[in-house]
C-alpha cells in the first residue's frame, strides 16, 4: 500500500469543494473505492462525519469526494483507500479550513 501525503487548498467552511486523488502515477486502473476517510489533525469538530457530500466518484485513475462544511481553524486529513485486484492503495491530503480566503 502506498501512500502520499500533500496539501490542499484550503477552503471556507461555507464552500463545498471537489477534492481529487490521481493514482495515475500507482495505477492504471482501479477496481474499487474502498473509501474515503476524514479525519480531525488539529482542532475539534464534533460533526467530521458530515463533512463527505455523497459517495466518491471514479473516472479511470481519479476518485473525486465532494466535501463540505468544517471548523474555521480546523485542519483535516482526507484519505482515499483504494483497491486493484488483490493490493490496496492509499492516498490523501491535508484540507485547512479558513473562513475567509
Amino acid at each position: 500500500m502506498s501512500q502520499q501525503v500533500g496539501f490542499l487548498d484550503s477552503k471556507t467552511p461555507s464552500e463545498i469543494v471537489a477534492i481529487s486523488f490521481e493514482f495515475n502515477k500507482v495505477l492504471t486502473t482501479i477496481d474499487t473505492i474502498d473509501s474515503v476517510v476524514i479525519s480531525v489533525v488539529s482542532g475539534t469538530d464534533s460533526n467530521v462525519g458530515t463533512m463527505a457530500l455523497n459517495a466518491p466518484v471514479k473516472v479511470g485513475t481519479i476518485v473525486t469526494q465532494l466535501v463540505r462544511n468544517g471548523v474555521d481553524g480546523n485542519m483535516y486529513l482526507i484519505t482515499c483507500n483504494v483497491t486493484t485486484g488483490s493490493e490496496k492503495y492509499s492516498l490523501a491530503g491535508y484540507l485547512p479550513i479558513v473562513a475567509y480566503k
